[in-house]
């Protein structure tokens, strides 16, 4: 069986945040971020696990990548719910980002 991809992966200015997801049980991952003058979204993603022919309700994974700007810290907190009025909430992760002075991503926990 194949290794789980690492969650969180940091290239330079670039944090890419990789969690499961499934949207046909409804559920999808909304984000929000503390600070957008620190670190902005720039793509989400969705790639689907492999699966028979016809299976139906596979899961897979949802893919955030987002670039840091400048020096500075940022929570980017994601949710994974039902998104509309009375949808459940699953889940709760947050990421705490830390920025050097040339907009480098060195921590992101």
């Amino acid at each position: 069986e194949a290794a789980e991809p690492e969650e969180i992966q940091i290239d330079g200015n670039r944090l890419t945040l990789n969690y499961e997801a499934n949207p046909t049980t409804g559920y999808s991952w909304t984000y929000e971020i503390s600070d957008e003058s620190v670190i902005k979204f720039t793509d989400d993603e969705y790639v689907e696990d492999k699966a028979e022919p016809g299976v139906v309700g596979v899961g897979g994974r949802e893919i955030f990548t987002f670039t840091s700007l400048k020096k500075g810290k940022a929570v980017i907190s994601l949710t994974y719910e039902q998104n509309w009025d009375g949808g459940n909430k699953s889940e709760t992760k947050y990421v705490n980002i830390e920025t050097d002075d040339n907009g480098n991503i060195i921590s992101a926990t």
